[in-house]
C-alpha cells in the first residue's frame, strides 16, 4: 500500500517560528513588518488546518466513519 503521509508538524513549526519574529518585530516597534509577517502566518494556519483535515478523513475512511460537521 502506497501510503502518502501527510505533514502537519511542518505548519506548526513554521507558525511558531514566524510568532517569535513577529514577537521580535514588536519589541523593537516594527509593527508594519509583523503585520507582513501575519499574512504568513494566516497562509501557515490554513495549510495546517487543511492538513488536518485530511487526516481526519483518511481516519475517517480507515474506520469506515465520517467526520461530523
Amino acid at each position: 500500500m502506497n501510503e502518502e503521509l501527510v505533514d502537519y508538524a511542518m505548519p506548526m513549526m513554521q507558525i511558531e517560528n514566524l510568532m517569535r519574529q513577529t514577537h521580535d518585530f514588536c519589541l523593537s516597534g516594527k509593527y508594519k513588518e509583523a503585520g507582513e509577517l501575519c499574512l504568513l502566518i494566516t497562509a501557515e494556519a490554513r495549510i495546517l488546518n487543511a492538513s488536518l483535515a485530511i487526516m481526519e478523513n483518511k481516519q475517517a475512511a480507515i474506520n469506515n466513519t465520517y467526520p461530523k460537521g
